[in-house]
C-alpha cells in the first residue's frame, strides 16, 4: 500500500511537473507561428502587449493569451485603430500541439473587443487588410522548419463588445454596444453547421444626420449550413429580434467571383402590433411594458440577386397594420384606428426602379384625426414624389395619450393641410404648373415646459404658407426664457433642396427686445454621449448644414452674451457652404460702439476660421478689461487705467473645437487712439518711479495716445511711439505675447534735476565720464534713459540703462521691433506657403483621380453600347433573314413584300444601335462633365481653404 501511495504521489509530481514545463517548451514555436502567419497575410501592424501558455487554465489543452491585441492599419489608417481586445485567449487541442499541423482550436474567446470600421469619403476602407495572393511572400526557410498553421475552430465567444460602423461617404453610423455571444462549429470540413447568438444592449443608426433607431436592444440566434466547396451559407432557423419585434430570416448567400449572390426571405415572428411598436423610441424608453396594444400587424421582405461593386440585388418590404390601437392604462386617451399600407419593391437591383409607395398611415390621437399618403418613384434619375398630410391636434392632449417627463408639459393647437405632387425636372425647370404644392401649417398658443430645456417656451402663433416655388412664413412670435423674437421671411427652392438638388434659399427678417443668449445656450440639452471614437463631430465645431443660402436682417435692442451687453443691436448675416458673413453688425457696446465686418467660416470641422473688420469707437477702457479676454491677456494695465479707447483692426485666425481662440494662429494689424488716460498704482510704475528716484513715475497721466500695432504668431507687436510720461517725453515700442511674455523697450528723456536722490551715483558715473570726453552735464541738460521691460504682464521685470546721448533711440526701438515682426513674418509665410502647397496637391490629386475613374466609367459605358448595338444589328439580321425566307416560301409577291419588311426592320435595327451609341456617349460625356465638374468643385475649395492660411 504504501508502494503504491508513493507511486501515485510520483506520477502526480511528473504531472504537475509537465504542466508547468510543456507550456514554456512549446510557447515560443506558437508565438512564432502565430505572429509568422498574420504578418505574411495582412497589410496592418499587429501588437500585444504580453502572450502567455498555459495547460492549467484549460487543462488538459493549451491556453495561448495575448493581452492588449491591437491591429491598426496603413495609409490613410495608420492612425485609427481597426481592432483592439483587451485580451484574445485561445485554446489549442493538446494533441494536435504535439503532433503539428493542423492545430485545432476548441475555442477563442474575446474580451472586450472593439471593431472601428470606417469608409472614408472616397470610398476607401480601413478593413482592406488582407493582401492578395500573388502579395504573400513565400516563407524563408527558417519558417519552412515551422509547420503551418491550419486553423479548425470549434467555438467563439465574445464579452463586452463594440462594433462600429462609420461611412463618412454614405453619411451612415451604425453603434452595437455591449456585445455578448458565441459563434461555434467546424470550418475545416466540407459541409459545416455553425451555430450563432448574439446579443447587443443598444444598437445606434444614424443616417444624413437623422437618428433612426437609439438605444434598441439586439438579439440574434440562428444556424448557419456552410459549403465550404460551393462558398454558399444557408440560414435555418434564424431570428433577429429588435427590442421586441422578432424578424425570422431564411435562405442564403454565396460568393461569385467579387460578388455576393444572394436569396433571402424575412417576416416577422408575430402579428401582435406591440411587437412594431417596440421599434418607436418615443414609447419604448417610456413605461412600455405598462402598454395595452390591440391589432394586428405583418411585415415580410426579401432580397434577390447579386451584390458587388456594379450591382446591387432587388429588394422589396410590405407592412401593413391594420386597425390598431394602443394606451396607457394611467392616461385617459388612446391612439386608436392606426392604418398603415407600405410597400417598397426593386425588381432589378436598379436604385432608380425603386418604388415606396405609402398607400395610407392614418391614425385617431385622444380624439383628433389625421390622415397622409405618400409614394416615391425613379428616385435617383427623376424623382417623383406624391403626398399628403392632413390633420388637427390639440396638443395638450399629447399628455393624456403618452407620459411625459417628470415637470414636462404641452398646450397648444397645430392645424395642418399640405399636398405635393410632381417630378424633380419639373421642379428644377421651374415648370411649376406641373408641380402641385399647396397648404399651410399654422401653430398657436403652444406652450412647453420641461427640465431638458430648463425654460418655458411658447410660440404665440406661427403660420406657413407653401406654394410649389417657395414657403412664406407670415409670423412667428417665440418667446423662450427672457428672450424673444418675431420672425418672418421667405424659403425658396425647398422641394429642389429636398429631394436632394441645389440650394434651400430664404430671406429672414428677425426683431427682439431682448436676446439672452447666455441663457439660451445654457439651456440648451446635452446631446446623448457617444464613446469618443464613435462621431468626431460631436466634439468638433458643430456641423453647420450645406446647401443653404440664407440673408437675415436682424434687430436687438438687447443681446448678452458673455460678459457683453449689447444695445440697438443691427445686422446684416448671409450663409451659404458653412461660411457666415457679416455686412456689417453694429451695436451700442461698453459705453462706445462697435462696427463688425468678416466672415466665419466652418467648413473645416476642426478648426474654424474667420477674417474681421473691427471698428470700435469710444469703448471705456475699464468695463473692457472686465470684458475683453485678449485685453487682460496683453494690457491688464487697463485695469488701473481710466478713459476711452477707439480702434481700428483687422484680424484672422482660427478656433479650436471648443471655440476657444488659437492665438497662435492670429494675424492682424491695425491702430488704436485713446482720450485723455491715466493710469495709476501699476506695479511696473512703482518699479520705474522707485528706480528714478521720483514718485512722479508712479502715475500716466496724457492728453491721449495714437499708435499702429501687429499681431502675428501670437504676439502683438506695438510700433514704438511717444508720450508724456512724468512730465518727460518717453519713447515705447515692443511686444507682448498672448502667453503674457513682455519685450518692450522705453526711453525717458529725463531733464537732470528730475532725477531723485536713489538715482544719483549712476547720474554721478556718467557726468564724470562724459567730463572726460569734454561733454558738460548739468542741471538743464537731459539724459536718455533706457528701460527694459521682461518677464510676464502679472509679474514683469524693469532694468534701467542711463546713457550720456542717445543717438536716434527711437530708430533703434523701432528697428529691433520691426526685424522681429518681420523675421516672424518670414516664418509664418514660408509655414503657409508649404501648407498651401500641400493643400492645392491634394486637390489635384483627388481631382485626377476622380477623371481617372470617369474615365474607366465613360469607356465602359461605350464599350458596353457598341456591344449592346451589335446584338441589336444581329438580331435584326436574323429577324430580317426569317422573314424574308418566310416570304420567299410563299411565292414571289409575298417574297417582294418580305424583302421590304426585311429591310426595315434592319434600317429600325440599325436605327436603333445608333441611338443606343448616341445615348451612351451623352451618358460618357455627362459622366466625364460631372467628374471635371467635381474635380474643379474640389480644387476651388481648396484654393479657399489656401486663402484662410
Amino acid at each position: 500500500m504504501k508502494k503504491l501511495i508513493k507511486v501515485l504521489a510520483i506520477t502526480l509530481v511528473v504531472i504537475f511537473a509537465l504542466i508547468i514545463a510543456l507550456p514554456f517548451i512549446f510557447q515560443g514555436k506558437i508565438i512564432r507561428m502565430v505572429k509568422a502567419e498574420i504578418n505574411k497575410s495582412i497589410n496592418a501592424r499587429v501588437d500585444f502587449g504580453s502572450a502567455s501558455l498555459s495547460l492549467i487554465r484549460s487543462f488538459p489543452d493549451f491556453s495561448l493569451k495575448l493581452n492588449k491585441l491591437v491591429i491598426t492599419g496603413n495609409q490613410p489608417f495608420e492612425n485609427d485603430t481597426l481592432f483592439h481586445a483587451e485580451a484574445l485567449r485561445v485554446i489549442l487541442d493538446v494533441r494536435s500541439v504535439f503532433r503539428g499541423s493542423p492545430y485545432e482550436i476548441k475555442g477563442v474567446d474575446l474580451n472586450t473587443p472593439v471593431l472601428s470600421l470606417l469608409v472614408l469619403d472616397d470610398g476607401s476602407y480601413n478593413w482592406d487588410i488582407v493582401l492578395p495572393d500573388e502579395a504573400i511572400a513565400e516563407p524563408d526557410s527558417e519558417m519552412l522548419s515551422e509547420d503551418p498553421l491550419v486553423i479548425d475552430i470549434n467555438e467563439l465567444t465574445l464579452n463586452s463588445g463594440r462594433v462600429l460602423y462609420n461611412d463618412r461617404q454614405m453619411n451612415f453610423l451604425m453603434l452595437l454596444e455591449g456585445l455578448d455571444g458565441s459563434i461555434s462549429g467546424n470550418l475545416s470540413t466540407g459541409l459545416s453547421d455553425i451555430h450563432s447568438e448574439v446579443t447587443a444592449s443598444d444598437l445606434i443608426m444614424i443616417y444624413e444626420d437623422v437618428t433612426y433607431m437609439s438605444n434598441v436592444k439586439v438579439n440574434y440566434k440562428g444556424l448557419f449550413a456552410v459549403d465550404m466547396d460551393k462558398e454558399y451559407y444557408t440560414m435555418r432557423d434564424t431570428r433577429l429580434s429588435l427590442n421586441d419585434l422578432g424578424i425570422d430570416i431564411e435562405g442564403g448567400f454565396g460568393f461569385v467571383d467579387d460578388d455576393i449572390t444572394m436569396d433571402i426571405n424575412f417576416q416577422s415572428a408575430d402579428k401582435n402590433f406591440r411587437s412594431l411598436l417596440s421599434l418607436v423610441p418615443a414609447i419604448y424608453a417610456r413605461d412600455f411594458e405598462k402598454i395595452k396594444a390591440d391589432g394586428q400587424f405583418s411585415l415580410n421582405g426579401h432580397v434577390k440577386g447579386l451584390y458587388g461593386d456594379n450591382s446591387m440585388p432587388g429588394f422589396g418590404l410590405n407592412l401593413d397594420v391594420d386597425g390598431a390601437n394602443f394606451s396607457y392604462p394611467d392616461l385617459p386617451e388612446n391612439v386608436r384606428d392606426i392604418y398603415l399600407i407600405t410597400r417598397i419593391d426593386n425588381k432589378t437591383g436598379d436604385m432608380d426602379d425603386t418604388k415606396i409607395e405609402v398607400d395610407r398611415f392614418d391614425f385617431t390621437l385622444a380624439g383628433n384625426p389625421v390622415k397622409s399618403r405618400f409614394s416615391l418613384k425613379t428616385p435617383v434619375s427623376d424623382p417623383e414624389m406624391d403626398m399628403t398630410m392632413i390633420g388637427k391636434i390639440d396638443l395638450a392632449s399629447l399628455s393624456k395619450v403618452v407620459p411625459l417627463g417628470q415637470d414636462e408639459s404641452l398646450q397648444g393647437l397645430l392645424d395642418f393641410d399640405a399636398s405635393f405632387a410632381g417630378k424633380m425636372s419639373d421642379i428644377e425647370n421651374a415648370r411649376y404648373n406641373n408641380v402641385t404644392a399647396n397648404g399651410f401649417l399654422v401653430l398657436s398658443d403652444l406652450i412647453y415646459r420641461s427640465t431638458a430645456i430648463n425654460l418655458p417656451l411658447a410660440i404665440h402663433r406661427a403660420r406657413m404658407d407653401f406654394t410649389p416655388a417657395f414657403i412664406s412664413l407670415v409670423n412667428m412670435d417665440i418667446t423662450i426664457g427672457k428672450s424673444n423674437m418675431e420672425t418672418s421671411g421667405r424659403i425658396v427652392n425647398y422641394l429642389s433642396y429636398y429631394l436632394g438638388e441645389g440650394y434651400l434659399k430664404g430671406n429672414i427678417n428677425l426683431n427682439s427686445e431682448t436676446l439672452d443668449l447666455n441663457e439660451l445656450i445654457a439651456a440648451m440639452p446635452e446631446e446623448t454621449e457617444l464613446p469618443a471614437d464613435t462621431l468626431e463631430a460631436a466634439y468638433q465645431i458643430p456641423d453647420l448644414p450645406e446647401r443653404i443660402d440664407f440673408t437675415m436682417n436682424a434687430r436687438a435692442k438687447k443681446i448678452y452674451y458673455e460678459a457683453y451687453e449689447l444695445s440697438n443691436a443691427v445686422a446684416n448675416i448671409t450663409y451659404k457652404d458653412q461660411v457666415i458673413r457679416f455686412s456689417p453688425l453694429v451695436a451700442d457696446m461698453l459705453a462706445g460702439n462697435i462696427e463688425i465686418r468678416g466672415v466665419f467660416d466652418a467648413t473645416d470641422k476642426t478648426s474654424g476660421f474667420f477674417d474681421m473688420d473691427f471698428k470700435i469707437t469710444k469703448f471705456d477702457i475699464p468695463m473692457a478689461y472686465q470684458s475683453i479676454g485678449m485685453l487682460k491677456l496683453i494690457a491688464p494695465v487697463a485695469e488701473k487705467a481710466s478713459g476711452t479707447l477707439s480702434t481700428g483692426l483687422k484680424l484672422r485666425g482660427r478656433l479650436d473645437q471648443d471655440f476657444n481662440p488659437k492665438y497662435e494662429t492670429f494675424l492682424g494689424s491695425g491702430n488704436l487712439q485713446t482720450s485723455q488716460l491715466r493710469i495709476d498704482s501699476v506695479e511696473v510704475m512703482n518699479q520705474i518711479a522707485t528706480l528714478l528716484g521720483n514718485p512722479d513715475y508712479k502715475r500716466m497721466v496724457t492728453d491721449g495716445l495714437s499708435f499702429a500695432f501687429d499681431i502675428l504668431k501670437g504676439s502683438f507687436f506695438q510700433k514704438p511711439f511717444t508720450i508724456n510720461y512724468g512730465g518727460t517725453s518717453t519713447i515705447i515700442g515692443g511686444s507682448v505675447g498672448f502667453d503674457q511674455q513682455i519685450n518692450y523697450d522705453l526711453v525717458f528723456q529725463i531733464p537732470y534735476d528730475k532725477f531723485g536722490t536713489s538715482a544719483n551715483q549712476a547720474i554721478s558715473s556718467i557726468s564724470d565720464a562724459a567730463a572726460k570726453k569734454g561733454i558738460n552735464i548739468s542741471p538743464g541738460s537731459h539724459l536718455n534713459v533706457n528701460a527694459k521691460l521682461t518677464g510676464s504682464v502679472t509679474s514683469p521685470k524693469i532694468g534701467l540703462d542711463y546713457k550720456s546721448a542717445a543717438s536716434n533711440i527711437k530708430t533703434e526701438i523701432e528697428g529691433a521691433v520691426m526685424q522681429e515682426l518681420e523675421k516672424q513674418k518670414e516664418e509664418v509665410m514660408k509655414k503657409v506657403s508649404e501648407e498651401a502647397d500641400k493643400i492645392l496637391n491634394e486637390a489635384q490629386r483627388q481631382g485626377d483621380e476622380l477623371i481617372s475613374k470617369a474615365q474607366v466609367a465613360a469607356d465602359r459605358i461605350r464599350s458596353e453600347a457598341t456591344s449592346a448595338a451589335e446584338t441589336i444589328i444581329s438580331e435584326a439580321g436574323i429577324q430580317a433573314k426569317r422573314i424574308e425566307d418566310e416570304g420567299k416560301s410563299r411565292g414571289m409577291i409575298a417574297e417582294l413584300a418580305a424583302k421590304e419588311t426585311a429591310k426595315r426592320v434592319r434600317t429600325e435595327g440599325d436605327n436603333s444601335a445608333q441611338n443606343v451609341i448616341k445615348e451612351a456617349d451623352k451618358r460618357a460625356a455627362d459622366v466625364m462633365t460631372e467628374a471635371q465638374s467635381q474635380a474643379d468643385e474640389i480644387m476651388r475649395r481648396a484654393r479657399e481653404q489656401v486663402d484662410t492660411l
